[in-house]
C-alpha cells in the first residue's frame, strides 16, 4: 500500500508540474472534440489519481458485494472488464495516433477495431494465464502503440506502420535527432492508462486455470486464438467484404477512414512482396527471351571511376507554389549543364526510409512490388543481383562509405549481399574528427572523405564509389549556438517556416559540397562519371506542406500528393557526355541509364528497364508517369503499360525469390 500510494503521488506530481498543458494555446487544427475541455479534464484527472491513492480493497469489498446481490459469477465481470477495456484502448490509441473523434468513424470499423483489440487482450490473458497479467500488459501495449504513432506521425507525417518495426534499430540511431514534447493528449492517455491498470491490479485473484492441466490448458487457447487471428485478419477476405483498401500513397487517409489497428494490420497485408498472378517460370523465360542484351557501345568511353551519391533528403522544395526563398538553396546545382543531365525524380517514400530509394537504385527494382515494405530488412537474406555486384564483375573495386552507423537499415549485412566488398561508415569517419553540422557529419566532410579514397586507390584501378550522406537528416529543430539558418522563406504561411529554413540552409551546405567534388574531378586526367540524387523530401512538421500547397490535405490530388515524393537528380561527368535538362527519372531506373552512357555492357535487366522506360518514364510504389505527361495511380494503365507492368513485377520476384534459379546472364552479366 506505501509503494502503490508513492507511485500515485510521483503521477499527482507529474500532472500538476505539466499543468500549464491543459491551459495553453492550441496549434493548429483539434479533431479529439476535448481540446475546448482540457481545462475540465486536467481536474478530473487529479480526481482519479486522487481516489486511486486508497488501497483496492474497498473496490473490491464492492465488487463482491454486487456479485453476490446480482448473484453473477466472477467471468462475467472479467468479461465485462475485458470488453470495456478493449473499448477504452481503442479510443486511446485513436485519441493518440492522429488526434480523431471516433465517432465519425463507420460503425463497422468501430467493431473491427474493438475487435482486433479484444482479441488480443484475450490471447495475453489466456498466456499468462492470468486476467489481471494479461490486461495489464495489454494496456502497456496498447499505450506504447499509440505513443509510438503519436511520434513517427508528428516526424514524419506519416502513421506507424509494420515497416517501421524492423527499422528499430535505425529508428534508435537517430532518435537523439528529433525532439520529443510532452502535450496534454500524452498526459491524459498515459495517466488514464495507469488508472485503469490499477483497477485490473487491484482486481484479486484472477487466474483463467488454478491446475497444471488447466494452465497448459491456457496456453493452448492462446495460441489458437492467435492462429485464428492470424487467419481471419491476414488469410480471409474479411478486410476485401469490409471494403478496406489501404492507400499506399497516402496512409493517413487510411488510418483517418478504418481506425489505426485496423490500417495497421491491413498495410501488414501487403508489406511483403505478392506473387503475380502471371507468374511462372516459363514466363519469365518468356520475357527473358524476348529482350534484347545490348552489346556495348564502343564509341563510348568506359570511366575510371563511378561515383554516385545519395544526398540525404536533398529535394527542391521550390516546387511548391507557396515556397519561395529569399536566397536560392542550391545554386551550384541549378547551374550544372555542361556535361551534365538532371531533373526530377520520383521517389517511393517521404520524410523517412532511406533504404528504399537506395534499394530500387541499387537494384532496379520498384517499391511497385511491395509498397509498404523496407527490403533491406526483411526479404534480402541471400546475394542479389545489385550495381556493385554487376560492376564488380566487370572490374571495379566496389565500395560503399556512410558517415553514420552501419547497423542502420542492416547496411552491414545487406551490403555485401549486393556486391560491396568494403564499407566505410562512422565508425571510420570519427577517427578523423570530423566537421558536424547540427549533430551529423558534414557533407563537406563526407566529400573530402571521397576525394581520399579516389586519391589513395592504386593506379590504374577501377573504382566504383557509393556514397549516403547524413547531413541533412530530421528533425529540425535544432538550436545549438553552432548552427543558424541562413536561407529564408518569404511570406510562408503556417508554423513550420523555422524547421524549414533549417533545412534549406543544410541543403545550400550540401550544394556546396557538391561544388567542392565538381571542381576537384574537374581537375584530375582520369574519367571520371558521378550520379548525385535526394533519396525522399524532408520530414517537416504536418503542417508544412498542405501550407506549401495551399491545400488541405484530405483536398489534395493524387497529383498534388506526388509532389511530396519528388527529389532531384543528375549525372555529370569531368568528360564529354551529352546532357540534357527537365528529365523525369526513377531511382529503379536511374542507375541503368547511368551505365548506358558508357561503354559498359548492359546486362539483360538493364536492357529491359530502359526499354520499359520507354513507355513508363518513371514510377514509383504508388503511380507512374506516362508518356502523356501526366501522373496516374495504379489501375489506370493502357494495354501496353499494363503489359509492360505485369511483366516487371514477373521479373522482380522471381529476382528476389528464385535463388540459384535465377538467370544469371539476364540478371548478371552472365
Amino acid at each position: 500500500m506505501i509503494c502503490a500510494a508513492a507511485g500515485w503521488v510521483l503521477v499527482l506530481i507529474w500532472l500538476v508540474l505539466h499543468r500549464q498543458l491543459f491551459y495553453a494555446e492550441i496549434e493548429g487544427k483539434d479533431y479529439t472534440g476535448l481540446a475546448g475541455y482540457r481545462h475540465l479534464l486536467f481536474p478530473a484527472l487529479i480526481a482519479g489519481v486522487m481516489l486511486a491513492l486508497p488501497a483496492g480493497k474497498a473496490r473490491s469489498a464492492v465488487r463482491e458485494r454486487a456479485g453476490e446481490a446480482l448473484r453473477l459469477p466472477r467471468p462475467f465481470f472479467a468479461l465485462t472488464g475485458i470488453l470495456l477495456n478493449s473499448l477504452f484502448s481503442f479510443w486511446i490509441i485513436e485519441f493518440l495516433c492522429r488526434n480523431l473523434d471516433i465517432y465519425t468513424f463507420l460503425p463497422k470499423y468501430k467493431v473491427l477495431n474493438t475487435g482486433i483489440t479484444l482479441a488480443v487482450y484475450l490471447i495475453l490473458v489466456f498466456l499468462t494465464n492470468s486476467v489481471r497479467a494479461g490486461m495489464i500488459t495489454g494496456n502497456a501495449l496498447f499505450l506504447l502503440f499509440g505513443l509510438t504513432n503519436y511520434f513517427i506521425y508528428r516526424f514524419r507525417n506519416i502513421p506507424f506502420q509494420i515497416i517501421d518495426i524492423t527499422g528499430l534499430q535505425t529508428a534508435a540511431n537517430v532518435a537523439g535527432s528529433y525532439r520529443f514534447e510532452l502535450t496534454w493528449q500524452i498526459l491524459t492517455a498515459v495517466t488514464l492508462t495507469l488508472l485503469v491498470s490499477a483497477m485490473w491490479l487491484d482486481s484479486g485473484k484472477t487466474r483463467v486455470f488454478g491446475s497444471i492441466p488447466g494452465k497448459l490448458l491456457s496456453r493452448v487457447l492462446a495460441a489458437g486464438l492467435a492462429a485464428a487471428f492470424y487467419l481471419v485478419i491476414f488469410r480471409s477476405a474479411l478486410f476485401d467484404e469490409l471494403n478496406i483498401r489501404p492507400y499506399s500513397w497516402r496512409p493517413n487517409d487510411s488510418y483517418n477512414m478504418y481506425g489505426c489497428e485496423a490500417a495497421f494490420c491491413a498495410f501488414a497485408k501487403i508489406s511483403y512482396p505478392t506473387r503475380p498472378e502471371s507468374y511462372s517460370s516459363a514466363r519469365v523465360a518468356e520475357i527473358i527471351d524476348r529482350t534484347r542484351k545490348q552489346a556495348a557501345d564502343g564509341e563510348l568511353p568506359v570511366p575510371e571511376n563511378i561515383i554516385c551519391i545519395m544526398n540525404e533528403s536533398f529535394a527542391d522544395l521550390s516546387i511548391y507554389p507557396n515556397v519561395e526563398t529569399a536566397q536560392d538553396a542550391m545554386p551550384f546545382f541549378r547551374s550544372l549543364s555542361e556535361n551534365a543531365q538532371k531533373g526530377a525524380l520520383m521517389v517511393s517514400v517521404q520524410g523517412g526510409t532511406t533504404a528504399n530509394t537506395e534499394y530500387e537504385f541499387l537494384t532496379g527494382n520498384s517499391m511497385m512490388l511491395a509498397p509498404n515494405s523496407i527490403p533491406f530488412t526483411t526479404y534480402i537474406q541471400t546475394d542479389q543481383f545489385a550495381l556493385p555486384r554487376i560492376l564488380a564483375e566487370t572490374g571495379y573495386r566496389s565500395v560503399a562509405v556512410h558517415p553514420y552507423y552501419a547497423s542502420g537499415w542492416r547496411r552491414n549485412e545487406v551490403y555485401p549481399r549486393l556486391g560491396f566488398s568494403e564499407f566505410y561508415d562512422k565508425e571510420d569517419f570519427d577517427v578523423r574528427d570530423p566537421e558536424k553540422i547540427r549533430r551529423y557529419i558534414s557533407d563537406r566532410e563526407d566529400v573530402e572523405y571521397l576525394i581520399d579514397l579516389l586519391e589513395a586507390k592504386p593506379e590504374g584501378e577501377k573504382l566504383f564509389l557509393f556514397n549516403v550522406t547524413m547531413q541533412n537528416h530530421g528533425g529540425y529543430e535544432y538550436d545549438g549556438d553552432d548552427f543558424r539558418s541562413d536561407v529564408r522563406l518569404v511570406d510562408f504561411p503556417g508554423n513550420a517556416k523555422d524547421a524549414a529554413e533549417q533545412y534549406l540552409t543544410c541543403i545550400r551546405l550540401s550544394d556546396a559540397s557538391l561544388e567542392e567534388l565538381v571542381t576537384y574531378l574537374s581537375g584530375i586526367d582520369e574519367k571520371t562519371l558521378v550520379c548525385f540524387f535526394g533519396d525522399h523530401q524532408p520530414g517537416l512538421p504536418v503542417s508544412f506542406y498542405p501550407d506549401a500547397l495551399g491545400v488541405p490535405e484530405d483536398q489534395q490530388t493524387f497529383e498534388m500528393q506526388q509532389l511530396q515524393y519528388e527529389t532531384v537528380w543528375t549525372i555529370w561527368a569531368n568528360y564529354d557526355i551529352p546532357e540534357a535538362d527537365g528529365l523525369v527519372m526513377s531511382p529503379n531506373y536511374l542507375s541503368s541509364y547511368l551505365l548506358s552512357l558508357t561503354g559498359l555492357p548492359l546486362t539483360g535487366y538493364q536492357q529491359y528497364l530502359l526499354s520499359q522506360r520507354e513507355a513508363i518514364p518513371a514510377m514509383n510504389a504508388f503511380g507512374y508517369l506516362g508518356n502523356d505527361g501526366q501522373q496516374h495511380p495504379y489501375g489506370e494503365e493502357t494495354p501496353a503499360e499494363a503489359a509492360f507492368l505485369e511483366g516487371y513485377r514477373c521479373l522482380m520476384y522471381n529476382e528476389l525469390t528464385a535463388g540459384k534459379r535465377r538467370d544469371a546472364s539476364f540478371f548478371g552479366t552472365g
